[in-house]
């Protein structure tokens, strides 16, 4: 028995660019070939909500307009396609979502003098190669100062988005 085709990835991302328009983005995709079966994952961005987040209707245009060309393009592949917001704990690309996202609260991983650190922070300056960020705390003291150090952007291993509640 022949086994199927599968789509190839190169063509999978001309065909995105098809269906994605601006401000919406692919944050990031992924194809996984098990057999003769693929699973298509796309996670997306919204370059002008100040979160990134993409709305469900969002999703379900750019689902159902993707499948369509897929089924024309590809009809005797087998897959799954699952498309999606990249969430609101989204992993950030570094060093660049740490200005776009400095008004929100960040879980940023970062060696400190040869100690891996795991702090919730707001960036509050961006100076080039080293961020200033201050400890992000719900209730703060009146009479206690915040926790404001120095970054460099190097140092730090990891991000994302801290959700607030």
């Amino acid at each position: 028995m022949e086994g199927r085709r599968l789509i190839p990835e190169d063509q999978l991302k001309v065909l995105i660019t098809e269906v994605i328009q601006y401000p919406i983005v692919i944050y990031s995709s992924s194809i996984k070939n098990r057999g003769n079966h693929s699973l298509i994952e796309l996670n997306l961005d919204n370059l002008e909500n100040s979160f990134g987040s993409v709305s469900i209707g969002d999703c379900e245009k750019i689902s159902r307009n993707l499948q369509s060309i897929l089924e024309e393009k590809y009809p005797s592949d087998n897959y799954t396609l699952q498309v999606s917001s990249a969430g609101a704990e989204r992993e950030l690309k570094l060093p660049e979502d740490l200005q776009r996202f400095s008004h929100l609260p960040l879980r940023l991983h970062f060696n400190s003098n040869g100690i891996m650190k795991n702090e919730i922070v707001k960036v509050v300056q961006n100076m080039g190669e080293m961020i200033e960020v201050e400890v992000h705390s719900k209730r703060k003291p009146k009479e206690k100062k915040s926790t404001k150090y120095l970054l460099r952007l190097t140092d730090i291993t990891k991000g994302n988005l801290y959700l607030d509640i």
